[in-house]
């Protein structure tokens, strides 16, 4: 059942009572299945909130996962609005239409990290944070805060590296390996190094507690030594864009930011809350005491534990509030045959893992196809058939041209662009590019980068930023990393004393300057060129100046190579548009485009239309999106892990971390216990992984596995797969028309 809102928006019954909530109470959280509308819902209830007179289009926050998704939800908005403007006859109604088309440019649309740096920009100098701060991964600074760390650490007199060091033990590097790890875990759920340690020192004393406070320690240091350098260079980190928003929200007297943005902004929205960390809540919280909030998520497909985010945090917040979830759970993505078997897989799922077992409901409009394809297809092969994925590729080019039932296909034949692979790791994803390329099929991986943050479009902003800036220290640390100073050593002690504040003047450059006299004398020749050259001129002479596409390819990277020629063709773009007349000016552009996450689509990118060939990427990435048909090799793999995780870092409990050649067992005792609920936790959301991938489909999934003998047992004694769930559910599935089918050895075809 179906109503017309005031904006003349139709929806459902389902949908209609989200808008309501959201109009009559402060908070409203929404849990939201695969395909049920979020962003269709969204946009009617902006629509409505502004045809009601309850806000203006530039009085919304929009928080979205992507810049992609950002950039949809951004043009649904404004195709809607002109549809409604255009639907009305009254002059005055139709010009206050189009009046809100133009302020919705003023709402913030984009991610939580984005709106983070605007807050920052707006605000930031209350905790020292500086407008012009640059935002990066710092990973350099990290790099540098650890091995300066340690080095300093070896030479003290008291010898504090003594309990990390015997025969046997962790080398240099595979200390610093495991202090980047307990690092990055820390920050990316919001515990502070001095919280870790302080929480460390209250674990129960035994001995193995010592090594545990040690690294602790050092931990602490570490992030000293970053967070100064970061501070010197002014540079922020993505996790540190939460944790300083989160503060600044937090901290002021009297909440005096968050009423400032309240007076701004009336409604926040959030999308994919199940992914949201313990930090992120800290700012939703804040700004949801003075801006009606609505929070979207579904806790089947959180997938970022790895972040710090915490699937639990959506029904943390809804209590809170005082508020239960609604639900939206008409599915408008599959046909009706493919829903139908996917509710029975993730039915039979449920007995294990009880989050999946929530069933999707067809809308009235779902398509019934009349094609002969089946809407669940596995294949399985022997696990050690080394052409096991050249085989899938062949099944994957037989089933090109095959007819579909689709309304958007005109031809009713299947081609490469219909067909989308998702995988669970990089290292598929090339495997999978390279077997069907070699079958002849046309397939390209899909990283998910934007263009211009691709390391090779990043490094050449930041040589062209030292190079206007030169002699400049700070700019110059920036681009030491990048292959226009591959024979410069990274690690100098002039630039461990300028990242850490120790000198004045200009200590690299002059170091750089003296003993690097050919490389000088290249910058110096650049600089000269710079004055007369055009922009794509002078991009041409610093390629060929450092042989940076020779570089590149000599890594295999040829793709990178490839968009130094695309970088080259969007500054000659902006020279015709007189937006780039100087190199300065292009610097700028650059940097804008950076920071904003924007992308460069090519011809035949999907962003710009339907592509001509079969993308191959992580099921990660294909989150958010959808396709006639999904490929998922590989499903027999085990994806419950049979280590002990090497490192744990817990708000309450401190830190647990096995210390290579210890001469004790390093772990408390109480680590057995938290190990197990960590594999639990890791198998679950591998479990919700393979949810996402199967919910991407329109109308068909193409699974394969290996031996589909008898499944593991549950609770698994040592591996465990995805495989395993679609044999519990083999007979059911195949009632409902899924085909299973093998392919050996001596069948290649």
């Amino acid at each position: 059942m179906t109503r017309t809102l005031a904006c003349g928006i139709e929806v459902f019954e389902e949908q209609w009572d989200v808008i309501k909530h959201l109009i009559e109470n402060p908070v409203t959280v929404v849990s939201a299945g695969a395909g049920s509308g979020k962003t269709y819902t969204t946009v009617a209830s902006v629509l409505e909130l502004i045809e009601t007179r309850r806000a203006q289009a530039d009085q919304f926050i929009l928080i979205t996962f992507t810049r992609k998704a950002a950039n949809e939800l951004k043009n649904r908005l404004q195709e809607a609005m002109s549809k409604r403007a255009s639907s009305l006859s009254d002059a005055d109604q139709r010009g206050f239409w189009e009046e809100q088309r133009e302020r919705i440019t003023a709402a913030y649309i984009g991610t939580i990290h984005g709106f983070c740096r605007s807050i920052l920009e707006l605000y930031g100098y209350s905790i020292g944070i500086a407008r012009e701060a640059s935002v990066s991964t710092a990973q350099q600074l990290l790099s540098q805060a650890i091995t300066e760390t340690v080095e300093a650490l070896a030479t003290r007199d008291d010898d504090p590296l003594s309990p990390l060091t015997f025969p046997g033990g962790w080398e240099e590097y595979q200390l610093r390996k495991r202090l980047t790890e307990i690092f990055t875990k820390s920050r990316n759920q919001g515990i502070s190094a001095q919280a870790l340690l302080q929480a460390t020192e209250r674990q129960p004393d035994e001995e193995s507690k010592r090594y545990r406070v040690r690294i602790a320690q050092i931990v602490l240091e570490v992030e000293e030594h970053y967070e100064t350098a970061c501070r010197n260079l002014q540079q922020l980190d993505a996790a540190a864009l939460l944790i300083k928003a989160a503060q600044l929200l937090t901290t002021c007297e009297d909440d005096r930011i968050s009423k400032q943005i309240a007076e701004r902004f009336r409604f926040f929205f959030i999308d994919e809350f199940q992914d949201t960390s313990e930090t992120q809540l800290v700012i939703a919280r804040a700004l949801s005491r003075y801006i009606k909030t609505l929070v979207v998520g579904d806790r089947k497909q959180a997938i970022y534990a790895f972040t710090g985010a915490d699937v639990a945090l959506i029904d943390r917040f809804a209590e809170e509030n005082s508020t239960q979830p609604l639900s939206l759970r008409l599915s408008g993505r599959p046909t009706k045959p493919l829903l139908a078997i996917q509710n029975v897989l993730f039915e039979s799922m449920r007995r294990n893992f009880r989050a999946l077992g929530d069933p999707l409901l067809p809308r009235d409009t779902s398509p019934e196809p009349k094609d002969k394809l089946p809407p669940f297809v596995i294949f399985s092969a022997p696990a050690d058939d080394r052409d096991r994925l050249l085989r899938l590729a062949i099944r994957i080019k037989g089933m090109i041209g095959t007819e579909i039932d689709r309304e958007d296909v005109p031809d009713r034949k299947i081609a490469e662009g219909h067909i989308a692979v998702l995988t669970r790791t990089n290292e598929e994803v090339a495997e999978c590019v390279a077997a069907l390329r070699n079958v002849g099929v046309d397939a390209r991986a899909d990283s998910g980068t934007p263009f211009f943050h691709r390391p090779e479009v990043v490094a050449m902003y930041r040589f062209l930023h030292f190079l206007v800036r030169y002699p400049d220290d700070a700019a110059l640390v920036e681009a030491l990393a990048t292959p226009h100073f591959s024979e410069v050593d990274i690690n100098d002690r002039e630039a461990h004393l300028l990242a850490y504040g120790h000198q004045r003047g200009t200590p690299l450059t002059d170091a750089l300057s003296a003993r690097h006299t050919d490389l000088h004398k290249t910058i110096m020749d650049l600089r000269f060129a710079a004055r007369t050259a055009t922009v794509p001129q002078f991009l041409g002479a610093v390629e060929r100046a450092f042989g940076l596409k020779d570089h590149y390819r000599e890594l295999g990277l040829s793709d990178a190579a490839l968009a130094l020629d695309r970088l080259r063709d969007y500054a000659r773009t902006l020279f015709d548009d007189d937006e780039a007349l100087t190199l300065r000016t292009f610097i700028s552009i650059l940097r804008r485009d950076i920071e904003n996450d924007r992308d460069l689509p090519e011809a035949d990118d999907p962003a710009a239309g339907d592509p001509s060939f079969v993308r191959v990427m992580t099921i990660h990435r294909a989150k958010g999106l959808e396709f006639p048909i999904v490929v998922i090799p590989e499903i027999h793999q085990n994806r419950r892990g049979n280590s002990r995780p090497s490192s744990l870092v817990d708000p309450d409990h401190g830190l647990e971390v096995s210390v290579q050649g210890a001469p004790i067992d390093t772990l408390s005792q109480g680590f057995r216990r938290q190990s197990a609920a960590a594999l639990q936790h890791s198998l679950e959301e591998e479990m919700r992984l393979f949810y996402v991938a199967v919910t991407r489909a329109e109308h068909l999934v193409i699974m394969f596995g290996s031996d589909m003998t008898d499944p593991a047992p549950f609770p698994p004694r040592r591996t465990y797969s995805w495989q395993d769930e679609v044999i519990r559910a083999r007979s059911t599935l195949e009632r409902l028309g899924a085909w299973f089918g093998s392919v050996d050895r001596r069948s290649p075809n």
